[in-house]
């Protein structure tokens, strides 16, 4: 059986890509972030920022909007030490990664607790070690404008820790890492977003086929 060339022509049009423009991505690392409190006490609350240049616009796609994506290699981890009593203990920590481009922002939040409902013997005044991570690896995006200043991206970690339970716990030491240390690095990358090609050229195509199928009757195939 032969294919009619107006449904040919009709097939060819819709199958068309919508988008275009999707250039390769530039890659950055970021070898080391992490904030650390400062204690002792039952909440650990700290804040650290670093800066990169990200305008690398090598394959980017001029006046195009650019897509921000933050990936680690590894969880996020926790270390720390803490003093305690007997009784119950909750430790929970949270970390949380933003991405400050300008006015825009985007972050990610973790959190990680480990519950102790029966402490038998305490820290004695000596701070017991610890080391935690959560429980995958890390992803979010930012979008900006073409125009967006990249050469000052701010990365901002912060932690909210806190513990909680009869046994009185502190802290002796609290600190999260993102990068660095006992983590891989944070891989980012930059992309274009691709543009959607035309919605009158594409209006003007499927109605031309429209037109010329409703005009035409087509035969059967024999």
């Amino acid at each position: 059986m032969q294919s009619h060339p107006l449904l040919l022509l009709c097939a060819a049009t819709l199958s068309l890509p919508l988008f275009a423009g999707d250039a390769p991505a530039a890659s950055f690392i970021l070898a080391d972030l992490s904030t650390a409190a400062v204690l002792p006490g039952s909440t650990a609350v700290s804040q650290s920022q670093v800066s990169r240049n990200l305008n690398n616009r090598t394959g980017l796609t001029p006046g195009a909007p650019i897509l921000i994506t933050v990936r680690s290699t590894d969880p996020f981890a926790w270390a720390g030490s803490l003093n305690y009593n007997p009784g119950t203990l909750t430790i929970s920590i949270a970390a949380t990664l933003s991405l400050i481009i300008g006015a825009d922002t985007a972050s990610t939040t973790v959190s990680v607790v480990n519950i102790f409902p029966d402490i038998v013997e305490g820290s004695d005044g000596t701070p017991v070690s610890g080391f935690l991570r959560s429980s995958s690896v890390f992803e979010f995006s930012l979008v900006v404008p073409w125009e967006a200043d990249l050469t000052t991206a701010v990365f901002s970690l912060s932690q909210n820790s806190t513990l909680t339970g009869t046994s009185a716990g502190t802290f002796a030491a609290s600190t999260v890492m993102a990068a660095g240390q006992s983590v891989g690095p944070v891989n980012i990358e930059t992309s274009s977003i691709p543009e959607p090609k035309s919605s009158a050229f594409l209006l003007a195509a499927l109605t031309l086929c429209s037109l010329r199928l409703s005009a035409r009757r087509i035969p059967s195939p024999i």
